[in-house]
């Protein structure tokens, strides 16, 4: 199954003239080069995602006994990150400690507890749609100066390997944010921004064994066979996520919410 998504009205067209253009304007060329001569299963089917939600309910005074609420009734997350299975996994197994403790969990610390999960994945997933002047929030010098180094991480990721996976374990919630500015790491990223690769589009030795590194920690089920360029068939499904812009802005009352982004740049400006 095969995603393109859009944000502030730049959205994916839904035909499949359309939706293979969108792919071809892409940064990098290897999403088209590997569908524009499958066969596709079926046309593309759109989704709108309006906004991220985050709800507070370790703010509360006062909560139900034998209620607790986990997964996206707590925090929905812009879908484009991968995140909300994951943090729901999390979720879960925060609730396992708690009810080792105790027959029923007490809302109120399991509230915090939960809060501690949602921090991390939540800052990344707003600070990543900050990026888009269109977004509406504020932007503190720490998010201006965080994004500002993933742009430049996220170009020398494309023809390094190593920083490549180091990016990917931090989205999919196997590494803390911090990891990616251990002096190794941050390393790479100033060596590769003081001498940028002439071939934008990466060394193909670096690119192969960046999907190396990605197909090791995210392996594919052995009864889905291997996955080859170029060839076969997929689905497809269009995302547009953020509605208008009133819909965009970022609240900290008890819920916070922030529109969803994707970027047809292949990760976040400079």
């Amino acid at each position: 199954m095969l995603t393109l998504g859009g944000i502030l009205g730049d959205h994916p067209p839904t035909d499949p003239d359309g939706f293979l253009t969108f792919a071809r304007s892409l940064q990098f060329p290897e999403i088209h080069e590997t569908i524009r001569d499958a066969e596709p299963l079926d046309d593309p089917v759109p989704f709108r995602f309006p906004a991220s939600v985050r709800h507070r309910y370790e703010r509360l005074d006062r909560f139900p006994d034998g209620l607790l609420v986990m997964g996206d009734a707590v925090c929905s997350f812009n879908p484009i990150y991968g995140q909300g299975m994951s943090v729901a996994a999390v979720e879960a197994l925060t609730l396992r400690r708690h009810l080792e403790r105790a027959t029923e969990p007490r809302p109120r610390r399991f509230f915090r507890d939960i809060a501690r999960v949602v921090d991390m994945p939540w800052a990344i997933a707003v600070g990543g749609d900050l990026v888009f002047p269109g977004v509406q929030g504020r932007r503190t010098p720490k998010v201006r100066l965080v994004n500002a180094y993933l742009a430049r991480l996220l170009a020398a990721a494309a023809h390094d390997a190593s920083l490549a996976s180091a990016f990917v374990r931090v989205t999919g919630l196997v590494a803390r944010p911090e990891s990616l500015l251990r002096p190794g790491v941050a390393l790479r990223v100033l060596r590769a921004s003081l001498h940028p690769a002439a071939d934008t589009r990466g060394d193909l030795e670096h690119r192969d064994a960046a999907r190396s590194a990605m197909v090791d920690l995210f392996p594919v089920p052995e009864h889905l066979g291997p996955v080859s360029a170029g060839a076969g068939v997929h689905n497809r499904h269009a995302v547009d996520h953020g509605g208008p812009a009133s819909d965009s802005s970022i609240r900290s009352i008890h819920c916070a919410r922030h529109a969803g982004a994707a970027t047809r740049s292949g990760g976040p400006a400079a």
